[in-house]
């Protein structure tokens, strides 16, 4: 048996790189997983953003049919009495049969945003899912912070950001250990050990006689016998505890190793180590151009989209007085029914277009809030 231990007092300064090192990794590998729920919570977020704007959407094709429908229905009355060209009523008609189809179409793509969104967050598809809307702005406003207060934000608070920046620290202990092997190491050394052997044994002395040796010595003409002290031993094996103590053997000092010659393998691992600290340099570096760049073309589509949606706004308005006065119109015959539908068509494509642009603008600021780090 045997135990022995030694305690590094210098070694480059390896042990303590290499710990933080691993710490480093540790923290960007963490980063990383939290950026990974990040990029999650924000699909999340826009796929119920479009849940939402796909049951507005059902709720306008609604309103569009049931205009249709009991426009229809008073021209039918209109039409039993003579009253209006039998045109007029199939066009109505024909009107009523494609606000239906829009309705299906609405109600489609509502199930498969449900659908996205139930896998997103890994339960069963349900089609008669509830949607709180609160916190959900009905009416929007223009997004106010710069790129660059983005950019700063983002900078500070994006695990994506974080991660490489960890990972490029990381790196540099890489190469701090790498080079420690260049330096002489001194530790502190000792060990103790023992030894048992069933082969030994332990002779105890039992009695002592005189006994004739066969021999004789001529003494002055006479033969005298030579008489020898003859002991007796009785063999022992020597127990284990006994052993064990008795063979111990220790020892101690301080070593002292200075590299000479290694066939350039430290020279090649912090070479290596460099390299690999100069892409992960390039790749923070990119990660953050990116960044830049893509806010950069978000607040330039949130932008856009919120004009869109203020002039759509300004629009709707214009385009619903157009259509109540041609529904009056089209009510006392002044107008025909090509007249009226394309007031009507006018009225459904511009509210159509501007619940698009409301959720449009809605998920590009979801977007601009993820990289400013407001969705925890």
């Amino acid at each position: 048996m045997s135990v022995q231990a030694s305690l590094p007092l210098f070694n480059g300064f390896q042990l303590k790189n290499s710990i933080k090192q691993n710490e480093l990794a540790f923290a960007g590998a963490t980063m990383e997983w939290q950026q990974r729920k990040d990029e999650l919570t924000l699909q999340v977020i826009l796929a119920y953003l479009q849940v939402l704007n796909n049951e507005d959407a059902i709720t306008l094709a609604r309103q569009q049919a049931e205009v249709s429908k009991q426009q229809l229905h008073r021209l039918q009355i209109v039409a039993d009495e003579g009253a209006t060209p039998p045109g007029n009523f199939y066009d109505l008609q024909g009107q009523y049969a494609g606000d239906q189809v829009s309705l299906v179409n609405a109600e489609n793509s509502f199930d498969g945003s449900v659908l996205a969104l139930t896998q997103l967050m890994n339960i069963s598809y349900n089609n008669k899912l509830q949607f709180d809307r609160a916190g959900v702005a009905e009416e929007i406003k223009q997004f106010t912070a710069l790129p660059d207060e983005i950019y700063s934000m983002a900078i500070q608070k994006l695990a994506a950001v974080k991660a490489s920046e960890l990972r490029v620290n990381s790196s540099s202990m890489a190469v701090k250990v790498a080079n420690a092997t260049r330096y002489p190491s001194v530790s502190l050394y000792g060990g103790a050990s023992t030894n048992f052997s069933s082969a030994a044994m332990l002779n105890s002395l039992v009695s002592s006689a005189d006994l004739p040796t066969g021999q004789y010595v001529v003494v002055n003409g006479n033969n005298l016998p030579v008489i020898a002290k003859q002991d007796s031993y009785k063999s022992t094996a020597i127990g284990y505890s006994s052993q064990f103590k008795n063979n111990i053997s220790t020892g101690f000092g301080v070593s002292v190793r200075i590299p000479i010659f290694n066939t350039f393998k430290t020279r090649t691992a912090v070479q290596l180590a460099r390299n690999e600290e100069k892409s992960n340099k390039l790749v923070a570096d990119n990660i953050k151009l990116q960044l830049r760049q893509n806010i950069e073309q978000a607040y330039v589509n949130i932008n856009a989209t919120y004009k869109r949606y203020v002039a759509l706004q300004q629009q709707a308005t214009a385009y619903g007085e157009s259509f109540r006065i041609a529904s009056i119109r089209f009510e006392n015959g002044v107008i025909n029914s090509p007249e009226y539908l394309i007031a009507k068509n006018n009225l459904d494509r511009v509210n159509a277009n501007l619940i698009t642009a409301k959720y449009e603008y809605l998920l590009r600021s979801k977007v601009l809030d993820f990289y400013m780090g407001k969705l925890n």
